[in-house]
Formats: structure tokens, sequence, C-alpha cells
């Protein structure tokens, strides 16, 4: 998650902690020591699933359960980042063309947007770069599974960007 942030302009970041035990959110997140919340003061609890709790009626000298989810610990991080685009000079009417961002660095995971140009006779984009604001969503989430007896970490962390291009709203794309 730091790789995703390292290179990218972020305008806002939102944060929601959750957890099932209270002041125990995750700790060492992306963010710089320091600028995450407190923890809350209460809490809930957990509901495992189907396969966790495993049979209704298990089978003689079989177990009840495959796992209890004893705790589950989340951070999320609602970012708006701000991305160049060099849009190409786009005579009215041209059909949408789907473009990359400008990057600063290697940013592994990154949106498209859509420059769509209505038509106007007799008038055109000129071309140039363009800023475009997006949101992103990324996630640290820590469920202790416990094995009968045995306490075992699920962690799963994931930086999340719109799968569909983004379009380029069209008073960034004035007709000359």
């Amino acid at each position: 998650m730091r790789n995703q942030i390292a290179n990218q302009t972020i305008a806002q970041t939102i944060v929601i902690l959750i957890s099932t035990k209270p002041g125990s959110p995750l700790s060492g997140g992306p963010l710089p020591t320091g600028t995450q919340p407190p923890a809350p003061q209460f809490g809930g609890g957990t509901t495992d699933i189907a396969f966790l709790l495993g049979q209704a009626a298990p089978l003689p000298g079989g177990p009840a359960s495959n796992a209890n989810a004893t705790q589950m610990d989340a951070v999320f991080w609602i970012e708006t980042v701000i991305y160049d685009v060099e849009v190409p000079p786009l005579p009215a009417g041209t059909p949408p063309v789907v473009l990359d961002p400008v990057q600063k660095g290697a940013v592994p995971l990154v949106p498209q947007f859509v420059a769509d140009i209505p038509f106007d006779p007799g008038k055109s984009f000129p071309g140039g770069k363009v800023k475009v604001a997006t949101t992103q969503i990324q996630y640290s989430q820590k469920v202790m599974l416990d094995f009968r007896g045995l306490s075992w970490p699920h962690v799963s962390v994931a930086s999340l960007v719109p799968s569909s291009p983004i379009p380029i709203p069209n008073h960034l794309l004035p007709l000359k």
C-alpha cells in the first residue's frame, strides 16, 4: 500500500477504523506515524460464516466447527487522488478516447480516463494536460481465527481503483 501512494497526489483521506475489540484497530498502516485517529471507544462482535461454523449435525466423532473468528480489526482509507492526464488534440465529435494518466513514478494500480468531445461544428479541443480527481480505497484487515486452540491471523490488504474509465469532465476540455 505504501508503494501505491508513494508517487500519488492525494488531496483528501478519510479513515474508517473498525474493530470487534475496543481499542485495538490495526497499527502500522500505510499512513505515517501519528496520523491515524485514536482507537474507537466501542466495538461489536464477529459472526462466523457457515464454512467456519461447520455442520449443524456433525458426524459422530467429527468436529462441530472448522474455526471461530474471534476478533477482526480493519482500517479503510478512502482517498481522493489527483491524476494528470495528457489529452491529445481532438476535433469536436471525435469518438471517446481512453487515456492513461501521466505517472510521476511507478504506481502499481491506476485508473484510466475517457475524453469524450461533444460535436460542435468547426471547434476542437487543442490538447493539453488536465487534472482529474477520482477515488481510491485502500484497506488492511486482520481476522483472528481460532482452530480448536490454535489462534491464526488472516490478513488482507488491498488497493482499489475504479475498473471502468473515469469520464474527464467537459469543463476541463474546452472547445475552441
